[in-house]
């Protein structure tokens, strides 16, 4: 999936949200474990941007980078307490709930990127995708 694609994704249930509250105002708190200057950190933050820009103010975007909101675990919960509305979290944490999703994590299963990209992008990308949307994490993108 490419960037674009992953922000259109991850972008769209705020498009709800804007079309239903009209002139309401949005606050996104986004938690990061990694570092402000990580590149995932920089395009997040670039996203958020893009967020406040085309909404035209309606959408206000912080970023909250360095695990000051708390680790892995700590963010998910506080997302899904609605104290936070975004987050990026990597695999280990979402296998205990949605075992299929570690096959990412074991070693040679894909002969290089573009392999792993295909099946993320597949028919079995989805079907993972599905599991884990419908699980207690309610994730929107698999990248």
């Amino acid at each position: 999936m490419d960037f674009k694609r992953t922000l259109l994704i991850a972008a769209l249930p705020l498009a709800f949200c804007v079309s239903g509250m009209a002139h309401a105002d949005i606050k996104i708190k986004f938690a990061e474990v990694h570092p402000a200057g990580y590149a995932p950190v920089v395009a997040e933050q670039n996203m958020g941007k893009k967020l406040e820009d085309q909404s035209k103010g309606e959408i206000s975007f912080k970023m909250y980078a360095g695990g000051v909101l708390g680790s892995e675990k700590e963010v998910v919960e506080q997302v899904q307490s609605g104290a936070v509305q975004m987050t990026r979290v990597s695999l280990g944490i979402v296998g205990p709930v949605v075992p299929d999703v570690n096959v990412f994590n074991l070693p040679f299963v894909f002969r290089d990127q573009a392999h792993m990209r295909t099946i993320i992008d597949g028919e079995i990308g989805q079907e993972i995708l599905d599991k884990i949307t419908n699980s207690e994490f309610n994730m929107v993108a698999l990248a």
